[in-house]
């Protein structure tokens, strides 16, 4: 990017994308039991409802380092989902203090969404909210006056796919080339400021080490971004 383009978008107050991507919110959501009614902690269950009704999509332009040089800058978009999943939390079976019925107590709760799910190069590039799911529903009992309650993950995006690739050091012209080894294809060319002469990867697979021999330098890719 040209340091003219650069100087326009620090104008209009463009950050770095460096707010943490958080794809799951978590709730616990307390259940009060009608007076004369009990809930056996050990056999509850909870079932949980929801709308998305009043959550919404927002994408939010940011700044990515494509380089060594201070200029090799270009635009992302965080991907920011906002507003409130509504829940319908119930748990069963609830009985009468003499053990009889198999009822259900059950209440609304709203929860507040406000995070960034994922970074893309498309600013279009939304999730579909029908896919949104809830996981690892769990009933709490009652402790030290508090009430039973119920704690669960709003998924709001899936964990995406892990690509496989393959980094070669090109000491001829100062780069790193990413091959996708899915359909073995040259996916991206890192410029670097000095000559690659070895590559390692962390063990948790997130970030490439490039080791600059004769300039005393370690270069660091992000695995996920390749920049």
């Amino acid at each position: 990017m040209k340091k003219n383009d650069l100087s326009d978008l620090q104008e209009n107050c463009f950050c770095f994308c460096d707010e943490e991507i958080s794809r799951e919110a978590p709730f616990q959501v307390p259940i009060d039991i009608p007076e004369g009614f009990t809930i056996d902690s050990a056999e509850a269950a909870a079932a949980v409802t929801w709308s998305t009704d009043n959550l919404s999509c927002i994408s939010e332009p940011c700044l990515i380092q494509t380089g060594p040089e201070p200029e090799d800058i270009g635009v992302q978009y965080a991907v920011r989902v906002q507003g409130t999943v509504t829940l319908l939390v119930s748990v069963s079976p609830v009985r009468n203090q003499y053990g009889q019925g198999d009822g259900a107590v059950s209440v609304i709760y709203n929860a507040e969404i406000d995070q960034v799910v994922y970074y893309s190069d498309n600013p279009d590039d939304c999730p579909d909210f029908s896919g949104i799911t809830i996981e690892n529903l769990v009933v709490v009992p009652p402790f030290y006056g508090s009430p039973l309650s119920v704690t669960g993950t709003i998924v709001l995006v899936p964990e995406p796919d892990q690509r496989s690739y393959v980094f070669t050091a090109n000491t001829g012209d100062s780069t790193v080339s990413v091959i996708d080894t899915d359909v073995n294809t040259l996916v991206s060319t890192i410029s670097l400021s000095d000559i690659p002469t070895d590559l390692g990867v962390t063990l948790d697979k997130a970030y490439t080490y490039v080791l600059h021999r004769n300039a005393n330098l370690v270069s660091i890719i992000n695995n996920e971004t390749l920049t």
